[in-house]
């Protein structure tokens, strides 16, 4: 039966506002993906700034088209502060499966690097004894070659933790010999080496332990170079150069570093021991076991990332390049250089950036540092940028007080690679500047 023209006249009406209420629940949806997550993120800590050991940091949570900040409450149960936590966790390890192509490069490096030492663990020990003879007293600084070789020793570590009880932990003090390790500054303990003892002078100097944390190509290497350069500080390098976890094994192994098993001899009474571990090296696969470690022994982090991460990538890209054709020498491949000649040998290769995937690439690093941040709500950590600790070196001095050693002047062989203007580093140079015109990563062009 045909419908008359009334009854035509309201089906299409109807038509129409179904299309209508489908486009509007569209835009919706589109505005609502668009805006800030609710899950609370992490306020930044300023340059250089530290927090209190066990002061829950404030978050700032979008409310009303804005963050506010919201602190925890005094009166909230553990188990609420619990669950804000578990929350605030929740979204790690899917972050950091996210962003596995944009660190592509960066684990191939570690697993090479891995590689290398094992070929020359066989000479571990002897090379550690001859680092140990060539420090001074007066706390001169090693050499970038000294501290890779001494510090080579993650195949043969790993025959020596395994027999490392799971329980040992880390040794507290013994009450009859040692007057109880001092209060305020970072949580200390009295080491105990496997297969040693101490010097008399230095068995009851308290021993902080801390961990470096960053991501390659952000400074952390001249920052390490800086920290040993104190006498009373050691960090050994990249422990974990793989990105593996097995829990009782890389427990064993956080135990040695802290009870001083990779120290031949102490030539001044050590107060800071610690080591460097890249975002990339298992941080964020398994943060649940090695912060329930770093909370269990008071364990004190630095962070070190680099604000221009466009900088970051470029150095990345060279780094890589370098890899294979060593251009200081033709023979071996250069991580960081001791003069101006071959930071200029290095910056002659300029890298050529993807501009179709350049700014993904740039939210990526920024959503892992970020996820990071997330990570140490409740440990005791500074967060600290190489471009402000370059302009402001008296940075330097907190980070010496946050590790509770007395501030010196502290030194590194090591110089910067790249350093003019980011045209004169980037192959196409215009192309990336297109790319992130109107980004909020264009102000990196020009710094």
């Amino acid at each position: 039966m045909a419908l008359t023209l009334p009854v035509r006249r309201c089906l299409l009406l109807l038509t129409w506002v179904a299309l209508a209420g489908s486009l509007w629940n569209h835009r919706r949806c589109a505005r609502e993906s668009m805006a800030p997550s609710q899950e609370p993120v992490p306020w930044s800590v300023p340059s250089g700034g530290i927090r209190p050991l066990g002061e829950e940091p404030p978050t700032a949570v979008w409310r009303g088209g804005e963050y506010q900040l919201e602190t925890a409450s005094a009166e909230s149960g553990g188990e609420a502060v619990d669950e804000k936590q578990q929350r605030r966790m929740g979204s790690i390890q899917i972050e950091s499966k996210a962003n596995a192509e944009s660190v592509q490069e960066e684990n191939t490096e570690a697993i090479d690097s891995h590689k290398e030492e094992d070929r020359d663990t066989d000479k571990q020990f002897e090379i550690r004894e001859k680092v140990a003879s060539q420090e001074t007293d007066n706390g001169e600084e090693r050499t970038e070659e000294q501290d890779t070789q001494a510090d080579r020793s993650t195949h043969e570590e790993g025959k020596q933790t395994d027999e490392l009880s799971e329980d040992q932990g880390l040794t507290q003090r013994n009450a009859s010999t040692c007057p109880p390790a001092p209060a305020g500054g970072p949580p200390r303990f009295y080491p105990a080496p496997r297969g040693r003892t101490r010097a008399p002078t230095c068995a009851c100097t308290p021993v902080a332990p801390f961990i470096l944390l960053s991501m390659q190509r952000s400074g952390s290497g001249w920052f390490e170079t800086l920290l040993n350069s104190h006498p009373h500080v050691r960090s050994h390098g990249e422990v974990f150069s793989k990105k593996t976890w097995r829990g009782a094994r890389e427990r064993a192994r956080l135990d040695d570093v802290y009870n001083l098993g990779r120290v031949a001899q102490e030539t001044e009474c050590l107060r800071a021991v610690g080591f460097k571990w890249m975002l990339n090296q298992g941080v964020m696969d398994h943060w649940q076991d090695w912060l329930e470690y770093v909370r269990a022994h008071g364990v004190s982090v630095v962070v070190l990332f680099r604000r221009n991460t466009l900088r970051r990538m470029v150095s990345v890209a060279a780094n890589g390049y370098d890899k294979q054709a060593k251009l200081v020498d033709g023979e071996q491949h250069k991580s960081h250089v001791h003069s101006a000649e071959e930071a200029e040998k290095l910056a002659e290769y300029k890298p050529e950036l993807d501009p179709r995937t350049l700014v993904a690439k740039l939210r990526s690093v920024q959503a892992t540092q970020e996820g990071a941040l997330r990570m140490l709500a409740g440990t005791r950590h500074v967060v600290l940028y190489y471009e402000d600790v370059v302009a402001d070196p008296s940075m330097v001095d907190r980070v010496q007080d946050f590790l509770g050693v007395a501030p010196r002047p502290l030194r590194s062989k090591q110089v910067p690679i790249h350093t003019q203007g980011l045209e004169h580093h980037v192959a196409n140079w215009d192309q990336v500047a297109a790319a992130l015109a109107g980004t909020p990563y264009e102000a990196m062009l020009y710094e």
